[in-house]
């Protein structure tokens, strides 16, 4: 049971729901819900799970039996065959997985293309291609994808404030890592992220509940920065980056 639970959490099934969420977005513009958006969060959720288990399998995170690798190779077999149902959501599979392989071996020594990458799998490309399966117009797509981009593009970059010494160690390249005062680079990089968050309300439709959903993120967020360190806020940013999202769909 104990390896069981061990594999469930190294697959890092939770780190799926901002993706989720993310396609939320665009199933509210269209008003409509299919077949083909189920097939696309099991798949999300297929891919993403096979790429934890095969990191956390490959950095030894967790005790993980030997078979553990041919369970992931398991998982994104089943997500590819499932998504051919949809060309598109088999294009967006590939794509998953060639930037995985990009992110997992050059990315981390190329500043900022680690933090690039996993805006575009996480959010954009699941915002794009939602938009495209739902069949909304390519301006609507483009734009609250491009919102998107940028509000994570600077919200994800405090995970690079976590184990800062192990990433120089690594020959990583990140702010933290190569300039003097990278940690505040990236402390003031999430903060302009969630004054980016105003944006939906004031171009994409986004109502009243929304901006009481910001008001009550920027609360917690206060009483979080003033109790915990930077480090320690990386889930709760993961939270309220999720409650964002949620808040836009519901909003709009």
């Amino acid at each position: 049971m104990s390896v069981l639970l061990d594999i469930a959490k190294a697959t890092r099934v939770e780190r799926t729901m901002p993706v989720i969420a993310t396609i939320m977005i665009p199933l509210t513009y269209a008003k409509s819900f299919s077949v083909d958006m189920v097939i696309l969060v099991v798949c999300c959720v297929l891919t993403y799970m096979a790429f934890g288990l095969h990191n956390a399998y490959r950095d030894n995170d967790f005790t993980l039996p030997k078979y553990s690798y041919l369970l992931s190779f398991a998982l994104l077999g089943s997500s590819i065959i499932l998504s051919v149902y949809n060309e598109k959501i088999l294009i967006l599979n590939f794509l998953w997985v060639l930037l995985g392989l990009i992110y997992n071996t050059i990315s981390r020594r190329i500043l900022f293309a680690d933090i690039t990458i996993l805006v575009f799998t996480h959010h954009v490309l699941p915002a794009l291609f939602a938009g495209w399966i739902l069949g909304l117009q390519k301006s609507r797509i483009l734009g609250y994808s491009i919102v998107i981009f940028f509000v994570f593009w600077f919200l994800i970059q405090i995970k690079n404030l976590k184990g800062t010494i192990e990433d120089k160690e690594r020959g990583y390249a990140t702010p933290a890592t190569i300039f003097q005062n990278g940690r505040r680079f990236i402390q003031l990089f999430r903060e302009f992220g969630f004054v980016m968050m105003l944006i939906p309300y004031f171009f994409f439709d986004a109502g009243i509940v929304f901006i009481l959903s910001l008001l009550a993120i920027n609360c917690v967020k206060f009483v979080c920065d003033s109790i915990l360190s930077i480090e320690k806020n990386l889930k709760i940013t993961r939270v309220l980056a999720v409650v964002f999202l949620l808040s836009w769909a519901v909003g709009v």
